[in-house]
């Protein structure tokens, strides 16, 4: 009989565990959400720019941040349109941009 009361407690005991240890898991999976994405920077088309296309951030050893695009020059906004690359540049972690374009390419 002692042994029995001794087995219903330890299943008692893994039990309550396994109940604590599900509600743990179901908060730290509420709080680990990840955020909704963030525009960071537009590139609007403009007077003889018109279009912009696929880019890529980079983060530079020195410290800033840099995005490297496509930037299409003239009329025609066809993918074999006259294209560089340029870039704009972030010293505080993207939530400002250089106002101006560097030609990389």
């Amino acid at each position: 009989m002692l042994a029995l009361n001794n087995v219903k407690m330890k299943f008692k005991a893994l039990f309550n565990l396994l109940i604590c240890l599900s509600f743990a898991f179901a908060a730290s999976s509420q709080s680990s959400k990840v955020d909704e994405p963030k525009k960071v920077l537009s590139l609007n088309p403009g007077l003889d720019n018109p279009r912009n296309s696929e880019g890529d951030f980079i983060a530079l050893k020195e410290g800033p941040n840099m995005f490297v695009y496509s930037k299409y020059y003239g009329e025609s906004t066809s993918d074999h349109a006259p294209a560089s690359l340029a870039a704009r540049y972030s010293k505080d972690q993207g939530n400002t941009w250089s106002a101006e374009d560097r030609t990389i390419v």
